[in-house]
């Protein structure tokens, strides 16, 4: 995938691609963003730094915003939830993610409601089948796609289905908001936590961004807007923003006398720390050991 992208850019740009930034989900662990450096490498690309997916869109929210401040006394504090397809990564001076939840999460629910209800009316099995429960999936996304831009009961229509059947079914809004209701806890428990682990209250927030196509569910942004009591501000460019920060990135790394405003990018890395020790072990080592941990931190 790196080299045909590496492709895609030289056939743009009419030049020899080498440097590159790429960005990964913020729970990505040590041995996972080792892994990506080893695939760059491989597709011969010199990656000069790995960003977290949210810390991306920040940078190229604040070089692409033309009004935000100049200076750091007037700084805002802005959330960017990103809800991609299968993850959730939220972050303002701390991150707070979900890995559980995304797209194709909301997909499997009206994928197991509408596989129910195939077997109770037309007797078929929709999921014993691979590729008649991929059809399912991708006539489920589509469905997914439409209740987010209709308030009406839609259909689900699919001829010559299993055993050329055709089958027919209806869903609105509230039946989704219904299936998907654990899904959506888990969204306002991660907005939730982020908040706290940054020490913040709604009132320091300036603005929420949003990134991702699952942020256009309505019933997301209600709980968004519901948790930080801002309503969510979607970029015209928010399908790309991440690859934008990189691009921007990289060139601030390549350039050293790009012109504009200076960025200072501080990233953070969520990762545990786990201490374990003998209990024959000195008390007053493993107090000097334990603060040095919270030192370190």
């Amino acid at each position: 995938m790196l080299s045909h992208l590496k492709s895609i850019a030289e056939a743009s740009q009419n030049a020899t691609v080498v440097n590159c930034v790429v960005s990964v989900p913020s729970y990505f662990t040590d041995s996972q963003r080792r892994a990506l450096l080893e695939s760059c490498s491989i597709a011969q690309l010199n990656c000069k730094m790995l960003m977290n997916d949210t810390t991306a869109a920040a940078l190229a929210y604040s070089i692409y915003q033309e009004d935000l401040p100049r200076n750091e006394r007037n700084s805002q504090k802005v959330v960017f939830v990103d809800l991609g397809y299968s993850s959730l990564q939220v972050a303002v001076l701390a991150k707070s993610f979900d890995p559980t939840v995304g797209g194709k999460y909301f997909d499997e629910c009206l994928v197991n409601y509408f596989a129910k209800e195939f077997k109770n009316v037309f007797k078929i099995d929709s999921l014993a089948n691979p590729r008649h429960r991929l059809r399912l999936t991708i006539e489920c996304e589509k469905l997914k796609k439409q209740l987010s831009s209709s308030t009406a009961t839609l259909p689900l229509i699919i001829e010559t289905f299993v055993n050329e059947k055709d089958v027919i079914s209806r869903i609105d809004r509230n039946i989704f908001k219904d299936l998907c209701a654990e899904l959506f806890k888990k969204i306002e428990m991660t907005l939730k936590r982020v908040l706290k682990k940054a020490c913040l209250t709604n009132d320091d927030i300036h603005s929420v961004v949003t990134i991702g196509g699952s942020c256009r569910i309505p019933a997301v942004k209600e709980i968004i807007t519901s948790v930080f009591n801002k309503p969510c501000n979607t970029v015209s460019y928010t399908d790309e923003i991440i690859a934008r920060g990189c691009a921007s990135q990289c060139a601030l790394l390549n350039f050293q006398n790009v012109q504009g405003r200076k960025f200072k990018i501080t990233d953070i890395y969520p990762y545990t720390i786990k201490l374990s020790c003998s209990k024959h072990i000195d008390e007053s080592l493993l107090r000097f050991v334990i603060y040095a941990l919270q030192y370190a931190c």
